[in-house]
């Protein structure tokens, strides 16, 4: 009896430490792989809107981000205000709606390009998980710069192209307003086979879905419309700059 006491007290003490071994690990490795996440993120923004390069590196990342970025906010008139005029820390802000998406907070994120142009936060649901990513618009406020997914846990070889540099770049250059008074908003998708049949003008604003993924590509395109629909206030207002 005593024996198999000891030998459960063994076990207990063992378990214990390991816990206590694995919770010191896991704390220790909080922090760098919130920076690694962080930093990956900061990446993918950039290469939306052609501002970094595949092969830069994390130093590079970190300066362009501060010399060419300004996180901003925008309201439903499509007004813009910094983060210190509304008195809202940034880092507390961006954790807590990085989930559930900033489109539908009050004062909504966007990011101001130094030299024109923004970056809009895009999240929404692929075929199995959220997948999260961001849109870079040119400062005419209607014209696709580039677009990237950071985080998508698609079926790899199908849904997952949606990450795949080849795909992400035929939305270069695409339109996302539309119509005689570009009162349409949103971008179509269709089989590739059938891109030929369109004319020169639906082309502008059509993408070429993902073979054998038609509810990744679905879910890509209602994340990319729901996401975006709140800024349009600020996208019409970035038009009429444009134009003026």
């Amino acid at each position: 009896m005593i024996k198999e006491m000891k030998t459960y007290l063994f076990v207990i003490i063992m378990c214990s430490v390991s816990a206590f071994i694995l919770s010191i690990v896991a704390t220790s490795l909080h922090v760098p792989q919130t920076k690694a996440r962080t930093a990956y993120r900061s990446r993918q923004l950039l290469i939306a809107a052609h501002l970094l390069s595949k092969s830069s590196t994390k130093k590079t990342v970190e300066d362009i981000m501060r010399e060419k970025i300004t996180p901003m906010l925008t309201n439903d008139q499509g007004e813009s205000f910094t983060f210190e005029e509304k008195k809202i820390d940034y880092a507390t802000y961006f954790d807590k709606g990085i989930k559930t998406g900033y489109f539908k907070n009050t004062l909504k994120l966007y990011y101001q390009i130094k030299d024109g142009g923004i970056i809009l936060p895009v999240n929404g649901m692929g075929l199995w998980d959220a997948i999260y990513g961001y849109i870079a618009i040119e400062k005419n406020g209607y014209r696709i710069l580039g677009i990237t997914w950071y985080d998508q846990k698609e079926t790899p070889g199908l849904g997952a192209e949606i990450s795949s540099s080849k795909w992400q770049d035929t939305f270069i250059g695409k339109t996302l307003f539309h119509g005689k008074k570009m009162e349409r908003f949103g971008l179509d998708f269709i089989p590739k086979e059938m891109l030929h049949l369109l004319s020169s003008l639906k082309k502008e604003y059509t993408i070429a879905a993902i073979s054998g993924a038609t509810l990744t590509t679905d879910g890509v395109q209602n994340a990319i419309k729901n996401s975006l629909s709140p800024y349009i206030p600020l996208l019409k207002k970035m038009q009429k700059r444009k134009h003026n």
